[in-house]
């Protein structure tokens, strides 16, 4: 009898072990847009007969349902069980008072069904305008890019509106037939008396769709500078170690290239705090500047001795306290002067911050876990070099909480930020851990700084099976490259898994999927290939189903992939001068030809612009940059990878799924917050408009107080130069004083939080209106070359005369195609061996006399005959 009983237990064990069901396990993006092309994929499980299955998009699962696509598919051995279809919602068949649409299944074996909304944000809009700034009168050159979901050329309507400062529409204009790009005519015009600031352009599509983009250009007087000043500090931060020896920089070129030969530079220095700003007069220096360059070295704990009703040292400084540094240079010869302001080199007590990056903050009970900690500088500039140590606590099923051992017996681990300042950890988490604590500092006990702490949750599987995903260690991929992924599988020996699956998710769609065989063993190395539709990112999921235990298990795992390229959709462009001439004249002949390597026809737009308008405001250096950033907003997914559970997974690389397996559909929803890459700066802008709208009627002076002083005066000594509008009494007055110093106050603060790498520097005089005879120059543009250009056979040349502007044109080529969008740049310089500078003020008054002095510049290495400078007075 016991035999029997004994024979009975193991049979029933074994059928429990090898009983296959029959699993199907359908995946889409979770959230489904209007007029795009979706991808579906479906897959069996457990089946050895090939399969029909129907999918349908419909408005309801009732009889009278009104279908809007709909695709058969056949799975067999031949595919793996594994075949996806495509399906597209017309725009023309969806009532616009639907959200959401139901995902049906049909098949012999099964009938599935899911509720997915739909958005109607479909596609890619973006503006460019010739230049960043503008005075009163002039003309805003605006282009506008249109593309749909799939990066091909849309004709969709689009309605351009102007905005300026204060947040009142000044004009709207509608552009139709844009077909991928299409400038603005006739250009948009400033008024003769505008507000100053920031403007914005808004563009929205005009009909079905909700997709929108924003450009801002500033509106103010201004004159060009003629000499690019720069102050380089040694570090952006002032820490013990370089308290009494602080090295500068300083290096000055005319804007057309050439080194300032000969000049005069003063140079005082202080510190800043929100509440205000104090130069130490004892600090004042003065050096010869020397063939563009000078090097100065500042003992600010000297000078703060100076001063000993203020701070005298580091931890006596107040929070955000900042280094200000005011060079002011004077042409030996020349006389024109240019002034420069350093403010963005912190006062800290530790020079470093850690930052998790690209973490998922989920771990595998008896599996590997990786963690990425990013060292920044008080800018946010990675750092190399710095040793970051960590230690661990984990918490075991049964509330038990120990030590955790980094290779097997240390307590801690330490490893050092590499040239992208990521410091990579690995360690291996014990089985039957619910949850990890994590701390992260600088090992040298002199950078003392508040511990980085993570929290790791244990992802949650019934019957303990576990999958985990680990990438080489490289912050990013390219193009064209095999990546080698390791892939563990945790599950009981006595289970038998005979494949595992993978799906790569870009821009919110499956771009990639397959079936793998398992190779029997624990750690199992899959190769992908980075394809162009990955860029600028992908998600990889990777999931099996393993039967036995009385239920098949849906077992996940996904991490995110940064892709390096030139372009989306393995697109190229470059802008090239084929007479490798680098430095031009005036008026001389400027070829250029731009490569598009595509067979197809595409659309060439040109643009140039003078660089010294970035000494008077920063830009995005990298424009194509910018695009890519924009194209990832269309990413579902959220963080680097991992979930709680199978369902989390799937749904934090962007899909929603359909399965009779032990999952359901995540229903959570709301904002992600997780970084895969490092946080980028806040949008100041747009951060003091809405700053200012808080305060209604008085959000004119709200808006006075949060344009930046480059007198580096305090908010206060601002606030007593205050003009009231006439109408105003004396409260209101007061509540208007209140937003200018309060909104100045903060402006300070979010400026000092989120200062810019560009040190900007203002010119001391007025725009330089060249003169130079026998050639007359009379052409100073700040941007041209506003052209399209079609290319049919791969390429485009055109020859064009340069302006005469003395300076280093950046000329823009960006290339529309037929499946998207790429850019490229180059850079020019134009000089003149012999010059005549006369500086102008930006406005006169009529019948006002004034006094014009010209300057005449002598490139050549020795004196040259004939060469004289000419001063009159003009009455």
């Amino acid at each position: 009898m016991m035999a029997r009983l004994f024979l009975l237990c193991i049979l029933h064990l074994f059928v429990c072990i090898t009983v296959q069901e029959s699993v199907y396990l359908i995946t889409a993006p979770k959230l489904l847009r209007l007029d795009a092309s979706e991808k579906v994929v479906v897959q069996l499980f457990g089946y050895d007969k090939e399969m029909t299955v129907d999918l349908h998009l419909k408005n309801t699962l009732a009889p009278s349902y009104k279908q809007y696509a709909s695709q058969s598919l056949k799975l067999n051995a031949e595919n793996n069980y594994q075949a996806s279809a495509t399906l597209r919602i017309m725009a023309t068949d969806f009532p616009k008072e639907d959200n959401y649409v139901y995902l049906q299944a049909v098949s012999s074996a099964f009938t599935a069904h899911e509720k997915i909304p739909v958005t109607t944000v479909n596609g890619f809009l973006f503006i460019q305008t010739d230049k960043p700034l503008y005075t009163p009168e002039q003309e805003v050159q605006v282009r506008v890019y249109s593309f749909n979901e799939e990066l091909r050329k849309s004709r969709r309507t689009v309605t351009l509106t102007f905005v300026d400062p204060t947040g009142i529409k000044v004009e709207m204009i509608n552009m139709t037939d844009i077909n991928g790009a299409k400038p603005l005519l006739p250009p948009f015009k400033i008024p003769l008396k505008p507000i100053y600031g920031i403007w914005k352009i808004l563009a929205t599509c005009a009909d079905t769709f909700e997709t929108t983009a924003t450009a801002e250009f500033e509106v103010k007087e201004y004159v060009l500078p003629n000499i690019s000043l720069h102050i380089q500090p040694e570090a952006n931060y002032v820490s013990e170690k370089n308290f009494e020896s602080f090295q500068l920089k300083i290096s000055a070129k005319y804007v057309h290239g050439a080194p300032v030969s000969s000049a005069d530079i003063s140079v005082t220095f202080g510190y800043s705090s929100p509440d205000e700003t104090v130069m130490i007069p004892a600090t004042l220096s003065r050096y010869s500047l020397r063939n563009g360059m000078q090097e100065v070295n500042l003992n600010i704990k000297s000078a703060l001795s100076t001063m000993p009703d203020g701070p005298q040292t580091l931890s006596a400084m107040k929070e955000n306290s900042f280094l200000q540094v005011r060079v002011l240079l004077q042409e030996s010869t020349g006389g024109i002067t240019q002034e420069a302001v350093l403010s963005n080199v912190k006062f800290v007590e530790t020079p470093f911050t850690l930052n998790l990056i690209a973490t998922p903050p989920f771990i595998k009970p008896g599996l590997p876990y990786s963690m990425r900690v990013l060292v920044k500088d008080p800018l946010g500039q990675p750092v190399q070099g710095v040793s970051v140590t960590t230690r661990a606590t984990i918490t075991t099923a049964d509330n038990q909480h120990h030590t955790l051992q980094f290779l097997g017996h240390e307590d801690t681990l330490n490893v050092t930020s590499r040239g992208d300042g990521i410091a990579y950890f690995t360690c291996n988490i014990p089985a039957n851990v619910k949850q990890a604590e994590f701390t992260f500092e600088t090992e040298d006990p002199s950078w003392s700084q508040d511990p980085l702490k993570l929290k790791a949750e244990s992802y949650v599987s019934i019957n303990h099976r576990y999958l985990y995903i680990s990438l080489p260690e490289s912050s990013v991929f390219e193009v064209g490259q095999y990546i080698s992924i390791s892939v563990f599988f945790d599950f009981r020996d006595f289970l038998s898994l005979k494949t595992f699956s993978y799906q790569i998710i870009s821009r919110g769609k499956v771009v990639q999927f397959d079936t793998v065989k398992w190779d029997g063993v624990k750690n199992q190395n899959l190769n992908i290939k980075i394809t162009p539709d990955m860029v600028p990112s992908a998600r990889l999921v990777v999931y099996y189903v393993l039967y036995g235990e009385e239920k098949a298990e849906l077992v996940a795992d996904s991490t995110w992939i940064d892709v390096k390229a030139k372009c989306v959709n393995n697109l190229n462009v470059d802008i090239s001068t084929p007479d490798s001439q680098h430095v031009y004249k005036p008026k001389d002949e400027l070829k250029l030809r731009v490569s598009t390597k595509s067979r197809e026809e595409s659309l060439v737009v040109f643009s140039a612009v003078d660089t010294a308008l970035y000494n008077l405001k920063s830009y995005d250096k990298d424009p194509l940059k910018k695009v890519l950033q924009h194209v990832e907003r269309s990413d579902l997914g959220c963080g680097r990878g991992g979930g709680k559970n199978n369902a989390d997974v799937f749904d934090r690389v962007g899909l929603m799924f359909i399965t009779n397996a032990n999952a359901k559909t995540s229903s959570t929803e709301g904002v992600c917050s997780d970084l895969v890459r490092p946080k980028r700066s806040v949008d100041l802008a747009q951060t003091f408009e809405q700053m200012a709208k808080s305060f209604g009627l008085y959000q004119h002076c709200c808006t006075s107080g949060t344009q930046s002083s480059l007198m580096l005066e305090t908010c206060k000594h601002r606030s007593e130069r205050l003009s009231f509008p006439p109408n105003f009494d004396m409260n209101q007055k007061k509540r208007c004083a209140y937003a200018f110093m309060k909104c100045c106050v903060q402006a300070i603060k979010l400026r000092q939080e989120n200062v810019d790498k560009i040190i900007l520097s203002h010119s001391a005089t007025d725009f330089l209106l060249d003169a130079m005879p026998p050639k007359i120059r009379s052409y100073f543009p700040e941007s041209w070359l506003w052209e399209e250009h079609t290319s049919k056979s791969g390429s485009v040349s055109i020859t064009k005369i340069i302006p005469d502007t003395l300076t280093t044109w950046e000329l823009k080529a960006v290339a529309v195609f037929s499946e998207g969008i790429c850019v490229s740049e180059e850079k020019i310089q134009v000089s003149q061996d012999i010059s005549v500078d006369v500086p102008l003020p930006h406005s006169m008054v009529r019948e006002e006399q004034i006094e014009l002095r010209g300057s005449v510049y002598n490139q050549h290495l020795s004196r040259t005959e004939n060469l004289c400078a000419i001063q009159s007075e003009l009455n």
